[in-house]
């Protein structure tokens, strides 16, 4: 001090600046600081320092935080050598204003509007030099408590980062994600796309996500780390006089994704019909490249009881997203996917749509329709359905690894490769790394099995989809059995057309004419014989993939062809209907 009064031009003038320095930092440290802290106590960041929050007084006055501040400040007057702890304490202080040099750095770099400096001569690069500068300085005054500042900095940063405090501050780091994920998005857009970097983008009609849990987890087990997996909701309103906010809704879901740790997105919309409102998902859903690329729905199990609208629907959309290039993939269980009578309060945020006639749509007509829409207020009865609903969905995706077993891939036809991807991408994932292949392919001729076989096995070896057996069945040209024939003759009796009855294929164009399944007469058959090696072969397999079926529209009607997936599918392990849309997905080259 003596050294500093010499040089100065006023000496006096020394004194008074550093009583006023002490002054001014010993107010901030036992006034300010202890707010700053009740402040980070009532946003719970740490564990333990809760009680520190309590306020008293209509200013809410930290007086446990003051007696902390002054328990502290005597603990350093009582050691009676200042100079052994000041380094530290000058550290602390420095860190400190380097971190506010460094956030408002960080905040200009992120440029986010909501920051707007309001000093005349503010440059950010200004600020990242003083951030630069404080640092500089810890190490000048001493090397090893600058380091132990950094560490308890670094460890404090990393608990935080790592905890996800549910705090909302509006943070640089938020604008920082943003914008990445912005300039990345538009990156991609001038990325060409290659069969080598196809990744499987998934739109699922879910409806309300936590209805249909099974398909949900069904979805992220082909998605995640993998692709896009958006949930689809369409919400039919009848008349569609006026829009409503869905951000309710849309908040619901991604609560409920978020608290399963889901990496998917939502999308609720609404129109008139599902079928209306799927066509509009297709067509929107995305951005840039990072677009869906297949359909994923469940199977309408009570098709044979829907009215001929929703069949016809439901035929409709799966034509419609084969007409957009789209991968349809249709899952069935034996349990069915719909658990929305085990989650009452799932449609809850849809009541302030109650001035309309709506139908909130599953996101597709599946299974068994909702007997109870009625809020349940009894905790213990609301704890017990959500016990029975995710029993109910792990009983097809249990947690932890799935028991060794086979998923059966019947690929049989070429629909560029995604029925074999799928199943392959499927094994890489932990619930199903018990699994091994089976794949189970269509013949030409007795006599040419040999010949078939070493080609799909070359085939498999090329795309380097690793498979416990490979199995070539001639079996698929021949004529089902009679019982079979019988049952399925008593599945399509209600949906055949009857003239007796003045029902024309005008009037009556989903019903099923006797030309129509004259005309059909071969590829019926082939699918009933298909069940048949279904059964015989693949009643064991924890999951069966095989080729959908193509809908021909204005050669196929919607009751036949719902006949024709419910005969492969019925009474089955679960099931995977999936084509691709011709363009290849494999590839021989890595």
């Amino acid at each position: 001090m003596q050294v500093m009064q010499m040089v100065s031009a006023f000496g006096p003038l020394t004194i008074a600046g550093i009583v006023s320095a002490t002054l001014s930092s010993a107010l901030a440290s036992l006034v300010s600081a202890p707010r700053v802290f009740q402040a980070v106590c009532r946003d719970k960041i740490f564990p333990g320092i809760h009680i520190f929050a309590k306020g008293y007084g209509k200013a809410e006055e930290p007086r446990r935080a003051f007696a902390l501040a002054f328990v502290l400040a005597l603990a350093c007057v009582c050691i009676g050598d200042l100079n052994a702890i000041a380094p530290l304490i000058s550290n602390f202080f420095l860190m400190s204003y380097a971190l506010v040099n460094y956030s408002c750095f960080d905040a200009s770099l992120a440029k986010s509007p909501g920051w707007r400096p309001a000093f005349k001569y503010y440059s950010m690069w200004l600020s990242l030099i003083g951030a630069l500068l404080c640092i500089s300085v810890m190490f000048i005054i001493n090397w090893w408590t600058a380091l132990i500042t950094i560490a308890l900095v670094a460890v404090l940063f990393f608990y935080v980062h790592y905890r996800k405090p549910d705090i909302n501050w509006g943070s640089s780091t938020q604008a920082h994600v943003y914008k990445n994920a912005l300039q990345n998005t538009h990156k991609l857009v001038n990325v060409n796309e290659h069969v080598k970097n196809f990744r499987p983008q998934v739109l699922v009609l879910t409806g309300a996500p936590m209805c249909r849990q099974p398909l949900v987890d069904f979805s992220v087990s082909i998605t995640k780390n993998v692709g896009l997996m958006v949930c689809g909701d369409v919400i039919s309103v009848n008349p569609m006089d006026r829009l409503f906010d869905l951000r309710d809704i849309s908040k619901k879901a991604y609560v409920w994704l978020s608290k399963r740790r889901t990496k998917a997105f939502y999308v609720a919309i609404m129109a008139q019909s599902l079928r209306a409102g799927v066509q509009s998902l297709l067509q929107s859903v995305g951005l840039g490249k990072l677009k869906p690329n297949t359909l994923l729905l469940g199977f309408k199990s009570d098709w044979h009881r829907s009215s001929p609208e929703e069949v016809s629907d439901y035929f409709g959309i799966i034509h419609d997203a084969f007409d957009l290039s789209f991968g349809v993939g249709i899952l069935r269980l034996k349990s069915g996917l719909d658990l929305s009578h085990l989650q009452p309060n799932a449609t809850d945020a849809y009541n302030g749509l109650k001035d309309v006639e709506i139908s909130i749509s599953s996101g597709h007509p599946n299974d068994e329709k909702n007997p109870d829409d009625d809020t349940h207020e009894d905790e213990d009865s609301e704890d017990e359905q959500n016990d029975e609903s995710k029993q109910m969905s792990n009983n097809f995706m249990s947690k932890g690894v799935q028991n060794k077993g086979f998923i059966d891939v019947w690929w049989l036809f070429d629909d560029g490769g995604l029925t074999l991807l799928i199943p392959y991408i499927l094994t890489t994932k932990k619930h199903w790394k018990g699994c091994k292949l089976r794949v189970y392919m269509a013949g030409s001729k007795q006599s040419a099995l040999n010949r078939d076989h070493r080609h799909m096995a070359t085939l498999l070896s090329k795309f380097r989809i690793e498979y416990s057996s490979m199995t070539v069945l001639p079996d698929f040209g021949k004529h089902p059995s009679e019982e079979s024939l019988t049952e399925f003759n008593k599945l399509i009796a209600d949906w055949m057309l009857k003239p007796s009855e003045e029902e024309t294929e005008e009037t009556h164009p989903w019903k099923i004419s006797e030309e129509e399944l004259l005309l059909q007469k071969d590829r019926t058959y082939r699918h009933i014989k298909t069940r048949e090696l279904l059964l015989q072969h693949s009643k064991d397999a924890k999951l069966i993939v095989i080729t959908l079926p193509m809908p021909r529209k204005g050669i196929c009607s919607s009751g036949l062809y719902m006949a024709w997936i419910d005969t492969l599918t019925r009474d089955m392990p679960p099931i995977l209907l999936l084509r691709g849309n011709q363009e290849n997905v494999l590839t021989y080259y890595s």
